[in-house]
């Protein structure tokens, strides 16, 4: 079942895309996703979204209606042409169904999860592919797909993170600081670092001894440092690093005072 959960995750973001782009409110939270939700899903990078579908946690919830689907595995069927038939996600749940129903194992799952009778489980047992094929090519919609909730948007909240997390180790690397300070905030390693530099087109004026600054500026940073105490390291140097490069103070000048602030903070919560 985890392959077809992987799949019908696809199948419901397919849709909230689409909707989200067609400004569908209504079919969005009919598909019990939230409007915000949507959008965010709407602008994730092709790898997040890939992520956020492969992580474990069951985030959709399927619906058989066994009405429907009973009357659609008693009726007599024969073959028809349909190319599309083995793309869509009926036939992928239908197989599902089958294989469950054919291992002794699972068919106490399709009792309980999905509540079918046993009559209609030893129907599938015997069902042949092109027969699945067939009840999935009359477009009979005998189920419904929609977000499980919090799992859904706790899994939207955690890659999220990760791609925000992502973005801000590239803008470290974009800001041209030193190894030991990329290990030191994201507790990645050497061959990271170097991975990631490569190829990145830095100012040749970057790299090497940083200017010193001066006290004024040290200040400047220690003050914005303890005005954002709810931020993580990695955002508390982003930010003052934001704030100070205007007046031409890098990452690896403010590095030596930033991470004595952060040992500092560290001792002062393990005392």
């Amino acid at each position: 079942m985890k392959s077809l959960y992987t799949e019908l995750t696809y199948a419901l973001i397919r849709q909230v895309a689409g909707y989200t782009l067609a400004g569908d409110a209504e079919k969005i939270t009919d598909l019990g996703v939230r409007v915000e939700d949507a959008n965010t899903l709407s602008r994730l990078q092709a790898d997040i979204a890939v992520r956020f579908v492969e992580l474990p946690a069951k985030k959709v919830k399927l619906t058989i209606n066994n009405e429907l689907l009973t009357s659609l595995a008693s009726k007599p069927y024969s073959l028809k042409s349909n190319d599309n038939g083995f793309e869509d996600i009926s036939i992928k749940i239908l197989s599902a169904l089958a294989r469950m129903a054919g291992d002794t194992a699972s068919r106490a799952q399709l009792q309980s999860e999905f509540n079918l009778s046993q009559e209609l489980i030893d129907s599938f047992a015997t069902k042949t592919l092109g027969e699945l094929h067939d009840m999935s090519s009359t477009g009979v919609m005998f189920y419904t797909l929609e977000a499980k909730e919090p799992e859904f948007s706790m899994a939207l909240d955690f890659v999220r993170v990760e791609s925000n997390n992502k973005k801000d180790i590239q803008r470290l690397i974009n800001a041209d600081i030193s190894q030991p300070m990329f290990t030191s905030l994201t507790g990645l390693n050497k061959q990271v670092f170097k991975d990631m530099r490569r190829g990145i087109p830095l100012p040749s004026c970057n790299g090497g001894q940083p200017k010193k600054i001066s006290d004024e500026q040290i200040e400047d940073a220690r003050q914005l440092w303890i005005s954002i105490p709810y931020m993580q390291d990695i955002d508390r140097c982003l930010h003052i690093y934001e704030h100070m490069k205007k007046a031409g103070v890098t990452l690896r000048a403010l590095w030596p005072h930033l991470k004595e602030w952060i040992r500092t903070e560290e001792r002062e919560i393990s005392a």
